[in-house]
């Protein structure tokens, strides 16, 4: 079982801004440029699309709009899905315990889901099954966003020591052949995209 957030994010105090839309960049550097409820990273997307949620709805709680702790980096997917769901008429009120959402900020977030060594995002509790369905945490994009990062790390990790070994080595031909047999896997994983 994996965390399904990397890092847990932290909103930084920021001064006041008049629209919600201008906290754009403080949020992505606080949740570090991922969609805090799923973890799919903007790197392989177009940022323009990352969507501002209000975690407490703004259409119930429009005294929350421009409050910065209320707000979140998400994708179009998590928020989308999000909507203007919420199960009470409390802005403070987030679950029950049975269902209801968990601030992506808040440490208790991965208690209730989990990631699986293929990437995919799983309920560890009533509420991550709440989560996982009212968010769309089963689509399978959130499982090849993560792989397709992993790949990335691994490439950079055989490049960096590629970098380091003398030409003609046994050790470089090993690293090459490794690296030959991640782009492989790479494909194969991502066939589904080229056809």
């Amino acid at each position: 079982m994996l965390k399904v957030r990397e890092i847990i994010p932290k909103r930084n105090f920021v001064d006041k801004k008049g629209h919600y839309r201008e906290y754009r960049f403080d949020l992505r550097k606080d949740f570090n440029g991922a969609c805090g409820y799923c973890d799919d990273n903007d790197e392989f997307q177009d940022k323009s699309t990352f969507h501002i949620d209000h975690f407490a709805p703004k259409s119930k709680f429009p005294e929350l709009e421009l409050e910065y702790e209320n707000l979140v980096y998400s994708c179009r997917f998590c928020n989308v899905a999000k909507s203007n769901k919420w199960i009470s008429n409390d802005a403070e009120v987030s679950h029950n315990g049975v269902k209801g959402f968990i601030d992506p900020c808040d440490d208790n977030y991965d208690e209730h889901i989990y990631r699986d060594f293929k990437g995919a995002i799983n309920a560890k509790s009533s509420i991550g099954v709440y989560l996982v369905k009212e968010l769309n945490l089963g689509l399978i994009r959130h499982e090849y966003l993560w792989k397709a990062r992993k790949l990335r790390a691994q490439k950079l990790k055989l490049e960096d020591i590629l970098s380091r070994l003398p030409k003609n080595s046994k050790a470089r031909v090993d690293v090459l052949e490794a690296i030959v047999g991640l782009v492989r896997e790479y494909e194969t994983y991502f066939s589904w995209a080229c056809r």
